[in-house]
């Protein structure tokens, strides 16, 4: 099973990001959003782990112990892929405790999953299809969101399943502080 491990979002910052999208000028760019239901924070991308595996995970990150935390996401970006925009993000304001816990689910998986892989802390939006990128560049240069703090308290295991070119993402498990 393919699965990974994330924060889940408040309903009302959800929400939030769910206007965001909507409120997209389409003349720049097609986007395929990231639904709604969808929308988290990745903490650590796990891939294909079998049965034994997610058991030996499930026991190892319960004995992550962390101090709850806010964060507060800012400044809608852009990812690139070959000097190309691929991907529109929310961005997130006050990094020091979300990496503290990446560091620390990276470290206790480190004999499970061995695999290095570079942490960027923030809400992916949608996958851009088609654009026109220089003003496209210049309209998300000039919009401004940001959300009210949120309490982080939990990290969650989770499932991802591809079901008709769509996302399913189940939780597996939680895992509070």
């Amino acid at each position: 099973m393919k699965s990974f491990i994330s924060l889940e979002l408040p309903p009302e910052i959800k929400d939030n990001l769910f206007n965001l999208q909507n409120s997209f000028d389409k003349r720049y760019a097609k986007i395929q959003w990231v639904a709604k239901k969808n929308l988290h924070i990745t903490l650590k991308q796990l891939g294909e782990v079998s049965d034994s595996e997610l058991d030996i995970i499930q026991k190892t990150l319960g004995n992550i112990v962390f101090e709850p935390f806010t964060l507060k996401l800012v400044n809608v970006k852009l990812f690139y892929k070959n000097n190309n925009p691929s991907v529109i993000y929310v961005d997130i304001f006050s990094k020091k405790d979300i990496i503290s816990l990446q560091q620390k689910i990276d470290a206790e998986l480190l004999q499970i999953s061995p695999h290095i892989q570079i942490f960027s802390s923030h809400v992916s939006l949608g996958r851009i299809k088609l654009i026109k990128k220089e003003k496209f560049k210049e309209y998300i240069s000039e919009l401004k969101f940001s959300s009210k703090e949120f309490l982080i308290d939990k990290f969650t295991l989770m499932e991802s399943v591809s079901a008709k070119g769509n996302q399913k993402y189940n939780i597996l498990k939680k895992f509070n502080k």
